[in-house]
């Protein structure tokens, strides 16, 4: 009959080999004979996905452990010159951050809670059943170093994420309920001109122009129902120049399903703006030119057409309605 201990162990060796990962393990104890019986069991109980290295002096192990990696740390409390809890001190206080487990013999409470207090892992008290003990032990570190793993690529994820998020050509800002900017990232920092520091905390509509804010409010309230489709926004940079921008929003609900804000694709339309509107004064000025002109103008297809006529056109032909030569 298989034991509950021995199916949880099954479960998780199953889970240690889809890792495909060896666990290394270093084992700080001053009993020798402890130590061997230690390696002997887990490397057999674990079919070889443990490997052991044993120390039995604990003033080498900061040492060791700058110079080689391990995903788990296993220590005695009481040894000599300086006990378990020391030692978890000591490296990390190095900087050294590995999983550690503390084994005693004692059963001493407060020390299991000053343990866990200043950073370990895990407390498991020393029994005289060996196999039961070491069978507890190897359950333990496979589900430390499963969960560390797992920190380990969210931690990785959210790296890459982050670098994406900061490095795109759009400005991206999150804004609470209230308006208020929660996250900016370098983008949108760099279009108004200010710092993460000077935004973040900030009402978004205090850095909009006049005629902007009326629509930003408009939008804000359609939110609170569902996504609205893209629209223009101006804002007044730091050094007071307008920019103006063009909003892709997308409502944020918060666990009941309320409305809790908005994430903001902020796309900078500056210069496009800039040259419409140049285009229309050309366009004007143009135009302005061609209807003051004494000569007579005319714009035709290739098929003979008139498109555009000026005043002087109607003049010269004894008419007054320019549009009679229009088509």
């Amino acid at each position: 009959m298989i034991s509950v201990g021995e199916e949880i162990l099954e479960k998780d060796y199953n889970q240690s080999r889809q890792q495909d990962k060896l666990v290394k393990a270093l084992h700080i104890d001053d009993n020798e004979s402890f130590l061997e019986l230690s390696k002997s069991y887990i490397e057999k109980i674990s079919n070889g996905k443990i490997k052991v290295e044993q120390l039995q002096n604990p003033t080498r192990a900061k040492d060791i452990l700058k110079s080689e990696e391990y995903d788990i740390i296993i220590s005695d409390y009481q040894m000599p010159k300086i006990n378990g809890i020391e030692l978890l001190q000591e490296i990390r206080r190095a900087g050294i951050n590995t999983p550690f487990i503390i084994m005693t013999g004692k059963g001493r409470e407060e020390v299991a809670i000053q343990a866990l207090n200043i950073g370990a892992d895990y407390y498991l008290k020393k029994g005289s059943d060996a196999k039961s003990q070491f069978t507890e032990l190897i359950h333990i570190i496979y589900k430390i170093t499963h969960l560390k793993n797992i920190e380990n690529a969210l931690f990785a994820s959210e790296t890459r994420f982050r670098e994406l998020v900061e490095k795109t050509n759009d400005g991206l800002i999150i804004q609470n309920q209230k308006g208020i900017f929660t996250y900016v990232n370098r983008k949108f920092c760099d279009i108004l001109g200010y710092t993460k520091d000077e935004l973040l905390g900030k009402e978004a509509i205090n850095f909009m122009i006049d005629n902007s804010k009326e629509t930003f409010l408009e939008k804000m309230k359609k939110n609170k129902q569902q996504s609205s489709e893209p629209y223009e926004l101006s804002w007044r940079k730091k050094d007071s120049q307008i920019i103006y921008t063009l909003i892709s929003s997308e409502t944020l609900k918060d666990k009941n399903n309320g409305f809790s804000g908005s994430f903001n694709i902020i796309t900078d339309i500056t210069q496009r703006k800039l040259n419409e509107q140049a285009l229309i004064q050309s366009e004007e000025l143009y135009r302005n030119l061609v209807e003051i002109s004494p000569d007579a103008i005319v714009v035709s297809d290739l098929k003979g057409r008139i498109l555009f006529a000026n005043k002087q056109i109607a003049s010269l032909y004894g008419e007054e309605d320019i549009d009679e030569f229009i088509g």
